[in-house]
């Protein structure tokens, strides 16, 4: 289960470097609640996403070594400990479209390399 949660969580580095996530992995990104110091904990990106199976308006954090989600009414509530400050808007891509672009992909590269599998 720790080797599932690295995994998860080092797909989502990979993919805000670009900032955007997939909306696969953004339900698998663990709600950040409280911790015992705000301060320690940096704005990565803000979302706003109404998907299948959940609506996330909020913002992705890293706190030590992790990625979390922060709810607005978290920071809402903590606004007057903390400045809040997202420079980046990551965008969300749904399982459709994902799906989508990655036919596409398995059709470019099997129209380029034909002939080289056997």
């Amino acid at each position: 289960m720790v080797l599932v949660v690295m995994y998860i969580q080092n797909l989502v580095i990979d993919g805000l470097e670009h900032d955007r996530i997939r909306e696969l992995y953004l339900y698998k990104i663990p709600v950040m609640k409280t911790v015992n110091n705000w301060n320690d904990v940096k704005e990565v990106g803000s979302i706003s996403f109404k998907g299948k199976h959940a609506n996330y308006n909020g913002g992705l954090i890293s706190y030590k070594t992790k990625i979390y989600f922060i709810t607005q009414s978290t920071m809402s509530a903590l606004s007057t400990l903390r400045k809040w400050k997202f420079k980046k808007r990551i965008q969300v891509v749904s399982e459709s479209e994902w799906k989508v672009k990655v036919t596409e992909f398995q059709k470019n590269y099997s129209s380029k390399n034909k002939g080289y599998h056997k």
